[in-house]
């Protein structure tokens, strides 16, 4: 059954699985700059550094496996609860510790936790909206971004006051806190009605796997970028780590007004399309990042790059589960693996670059990651015309 735009309806649940997903991001867009912090501090290099981006997607890739898992024993609104209050704690143990070893064990928690967060809103949404899920998820990631913009200024604001990432920490702490009560009032998912959905075939579409290589360089090229551009701008242009780090708000900027205003374009255009168009279009903002010598463009380059990267894991992760036919759970785990694998692997490699060579030739390897989206997507949309 086809359904027009103007039958989609943001209900409660709706609402919640948006917030749900914003306090993940506003996690997610706090750690990336604030890794420089934290490896200044405890005297690491860029390898080193590198290494939390590593820790954060072993909790990634464990809450693949222990997520659903815990949704079966305990039910999902007990889960919620119980991973909301650990990520809470978590993030003031990561903010207090002396030791490197403690912050990757409390980035490695915060990840579990937080991913379980995230992949259990986006079940509900893609349940819920089976008929709009590009669109469900979109608009949930752009107003998580929309939240996640506040997040380096966050960190910027408090680096330059004497409490530094500790009062950071605080704030970003309290946010999982908020999310509680609505959280409460989730409805526990439904068995499937007979006959709303395909019959399950125990496989899944062929072409669910190159989707799935799309989610993970869209993933990659992202925190990369959100993970190393601060390290580049201050390189660049001299600007000390309070001013580079607020400056990632300009990416966070355009990536929520990127999801914002394009969230109703798979209802016109194929996801496929709108796919390579944003892989190219992130490619000329890193190249303005790049070729930035001051910090005014620095922030252009960001924005740009904000704007490009926007839709691209919200379309290729709603293209991912489209080709998991009914099975949304598996299919949302899944993706939450790709993306553990992304965010551990990418931006250690940049780091072991960048210590090996340049900061400003590691970066580069993101036009390579763009080239595989674009060549994933591509095979995607031959398949589906087949």
């Amino acid at each position: 059954m086809t359904l027009s735009a103007a039958a989609y309806r943001r209900d409660a649940p709706t609402w919640t699985g948006y917030g749900l997903i914003g306090v993940w991001a506003f996690f997610l867009y706090f750690i990336g700059p604030a890794s420089g912090t934290i490896a200044d501090s405890l005297g690491l290099g860029d390898t080193a550094a590198g290494f939390i981006s590593t820790a954060l997607a072993a909790g990634l890739i464990c809450a693949a496996f222990a997520g659903p898992l815990l949704m079966r024993r305990l039910g999902r609104i007990r889960t919620l609860l119980i991973v909301l209050t650990a990520m809470s704690t978590l993030t003031i143990v990561l903010a207090l510790s002396p030791w490197y070893a403690l912050v990757l064990l409390a980035v490695a928690g915060l990840g579990m936790t937080g991913v379980t967060v995230a992949n259990s809103a986006t079940a509900t949404l893609s349940d819920r909206h089976p008929h709009h899920r590009a669109r469900a998820l979109t608009e949930a990631n752009a107003a998580a971004a929309w939240l996640g913009v506040l997040s380096p200024v966050v960190l910027g604001f408090f680096l330059a006051l004497p409490s530094g990432l500790r009062g950071a920490a605080v704030v970003v702490a309290l946010v999982p806190l908020i999310a509680l009560l609505p959280a409460r009032r989730l409805p526990e998912p439904a068995p499937p009605v007979a006959g709303e959905l395909v019959a399950d075939t125990g496989r899944f579409n062929p072409y669910f796997w190159p989707a799935l290589v799309t989610v993970s360089m869209a993933v990659a090229l992202e925190f990369s970028v959100n993970f190393w551009a601060a390290s580049l701008i201050r390189e660049r242009t001299g600007a000390d780590a309070a001013a580079a780090a607020t400056a990632l708000a300009a990416m966070t900027f355009g990536i929520a007004l990127g999801r914002t205003f394009a969230a109703g374009l798979p209802n016109r255009i194929p996801v496929p399309n709108l796919l390579v168009v944003f892989f190219l279009f992130t490619c000329a903002g890193l190249g303005v990042l790049l070729s930035a010598g001051t910090l005014a463009l620095s922030l252009a380059g960001l924005f740009m790059t904000g704007c490009g990267l926007s839709v691209l894991f919200p379309f290729a992760q709603s293209q991912a589960i489209s080709l998991g036919l009914d099975r949304i759970d598996r299919a949302v785990a899944l993706t939450s693996l790709a993306v553990g694998l992304a965010i551990g692997i990418a931006p250690f490699i940049l780091g072991v670059l960048a210590e090996a060579f340049s900061l400003e030739l590691a970066f580069s390897a993101g036009f390579v990651l763009a080239a595989v989206g674009i060549a994933s997507t591509l095979i995607v949309a031959a398949g589906r015309h087949r």
